[in-house]
């Protein structure tokens, strides 16, 4: 299994990391840039989207560990045919924000169709994407922000900010 963090380490926001092994990827969060972030810095949005979605690599999903901006913010820019999972609270708080965000006048691309098809997923239910078994746990307020990560004995520990081996 490997870990590739794209954004995250230098700034606060725009968080992105992708596990894989030989035949499968998935992306943990997918964050856009914080406004006050060292915009000469690092991948900008645009960037990160076509390094991690235009390479021709398959990706079975999209996890979110939360609702923040800078780990969900760019989930209009993944493409449709990859799953989208976040916790089911989160869910229903998203889609709250969304339904309002798209009323506004000067939005042209509504999120709620999209968000309204993310699956959520549960604290402690392992989800399994090939060789790759994710267990989300709940921590502050009962929402999931950690993923376990697990390929034969390795194991891995994201807590929506963290990665520890």
């Amino acid at each position: 299994m490997k870990i590739k963090i794209y954004r995250g380490t230098h700034q606060i926001g725009g968080c992105a990391t992708e596990i894989s092994t030989e035949k499968h990827r998935v992306i943990i969060d997918f964050g856009a840039k914080l406004s006050d972030s060292e915009s000469g810095k690092g991948l900008t949005d645009e960037q990160l989207v076509e390094k991690v979605f235009q390479n021709g690599k398959p990706c079975e999903a999209v996890l979110f560990s939360h609702y923040h901006g800078d780990h969900i913010g760019l989930y209009r820019k993944i493409p449709e045919g990859i799953p989208l999972y976040l916790g089911k609270t989160a869910k229903k708080i998203m889609e709250q924000i969304t339904e309002r965000l798209d009323k506004l006048p000067d939005v042209t691309e509504k999120g709620l169709p999209r968000v309204q098809a993310v699956k959520p997923y549960y604290p402690a239910k392992p989800l399994l994407f090939g060789d790759i078994r994710i267990t989300p746990y709940a921590e502050a307020f009962g929402e999931t922000e950690t993923f376990a990560m697990y390929r034969d004995k390795l194991k891995m520990l994201q807590d929506g900010e963290v990665f520890q081996m």
